[in-house]
């Protein structure tokens, strides 16, 4: 396991240092590549095949068979280790890819969406393997919450990069072509998480089934908890590209989405150096009050549209710090042995809060002040209801 480190950029050199923590982050960096690229190329490849309303079909399909079979998979992995469990899905996952590529252009959309659900239900496990291996291979305090910095900051800048890197190989080749490149990052992720899963976690974490980590009450608080800033991140995105639409500067909505990466990366990795000093479960509610402040300065730019420019950055800056002291927060109250399905379940709790942020918002896309009072709210609720819990998870989380 790797020590405790100290603070600022040694913090990431001493976690980077320890062995195999290199090719795990590498490894993480690829897996959420892999999952970036994958929804742009099937949108844009059924769409070339067939229709835009096809393609949205296709991917909610895909999505929903990935969602509901995510804490499977997961336990899955706790029972039989990351090897057996990687190189079955995977090849499946291949060969489903392959099945679906196939049947686009002339089977029936039932037939279309069945075969993407399945290939959903078959996604590899990767991320919340790399997560359940982060938190096998730290020990709780700086380590681990340095570990769950970076690996909220590589997903940040997998969601920048990857949709993009997709996008324009698939209008420069064809996106059939471009399934190609997502496959074998797929298969070099799985390959470095077989390769970093030490023989000995393996064989002390066996899942003992049940319910799974879901039976235990805090970590119930934690998936629902979890909701919040996701809920709030997908919110401000659609909030922003609707206010840069309705301004006439069109244009700046990906501007915008870009500025909020970049606050949030440079806030991850600010809080992976120096944030290790409290608990998960005090910086939670302090995180939450802070994304409330951050979206109270939406309504600043609606005077002087130039603002955003400032505002965007720091309405991101909390993103990666959030997500990170969740997933901190899902490592202390993990029942043991269910580390992979619990990271399983926050994953859908995640996709499940940021489902709901563009939600929450569609009904007031004309009264963007509106949205932004109902968003404070929110975040401002969860933050208090993230203080009221948080001795009771103390004491579950114990050492942490």
């Amino acid at each position: 396991m790797s020590k405790e480190s100290g603070t600022g950029v040694q913090a990431y050199r001493a976690l980077l240092g320890e062995r195999g923590m290199r090719r795990l982050a590498v490894a993480a960096l690829v897996a959420r590549l892999t999952m970036s690229m994958w929804s742009v190329v099937l949108f844009l490849l059924v769409a070339d095949r067939r229709d835009e309303s096809s393609a949205a079909l296709a991917l909610a399909a895909y999505t929903v068979g990935q969602a509901l079979t995510a804490p499977a998979r997961g336990r899955w992995i706790d029972r039989r280790g990351a090897r057996p469990v990687l190189l079955v899905t995977t090849s499946l996952y291949i060969l489903l890819v392959a099945a679906l590529v196939a049947v686009i252009e002339d089977a029936s959309m039932l037939v279309i969406a069945g075969v993407a659900v399945l290939t959903g239900a078959f996604m590899p496990p990767v991320a919340a393997t790399i997560r359940g291996l982060w938190i096998a291979l730290t020990l709780p305090g700086k380590g681990r919450h340095t570990a769950m910095a970076l690996d909220a900051v590589l997903l940040e800048v997998a969601f920048v990069v990857g949709p993009a890197a997709a996008g324009l190989l698939a209008t420069w080749t064809d996106p059939a072509v471009a399934v190609l490149p997502v496959i074998a990052l797929l298969v070099l992720s799985a390959v470095s998480v077989i390769r970093s899963e030490p023989a000995d976690q393996v064989l002390s974490s066996r899942s003992k089934g049940g319910w799974g980590p879901v039976a235990s009450s805090p970590f119930r608080t934690t998936l629902l908890l979890a909701l919040v800033p996701s809920l709030a991140s997908a919110a401000v995105e659609v909030l922003l590209l609707t206010i840069s639409h309705s301004g006439g500067y069109e244009w700046a909505g990906g501007l915008l989405l870009a500025g909020m990466a970049v606050g949030s990366l440079v806030g991850g990795l600010v809080f992976g150096a120096y944030g290790s000093g409290r608990t998960p479960q005090s910086w939670l509610p302090i995180m939450l009050l802070l994304t409330a402040c951050g979206i109270l300065m939406l309504l600043l730019g609606q005077a002087e549209p130039w603002t955003f420019v400032v505002v965007a950055p720091l309405v991101g800056a909390t993103t990666a710090p959030c997500l990170a002291t969740v997933f901190s927060l899902s490592a202390a109250t993990t029942p043991p042995g269910q580390r992979t399905e619990a990271q399983s379940w926050v994953n859908t709790s995640l996709a499940l809060g940021f489902a709901m942020g563009a939600l929450v918002v569609a009904p007031f896309a004309d009264q963007v002040d509106v949205a932004v009072v109902l968003l404070v709210v929110i975040a401002a609720v969860g933050a208090l209801a993230a203080r009221l819990v948080g001795p009771s998870l103390a004491r579950h989380a114990g050492a942490e």
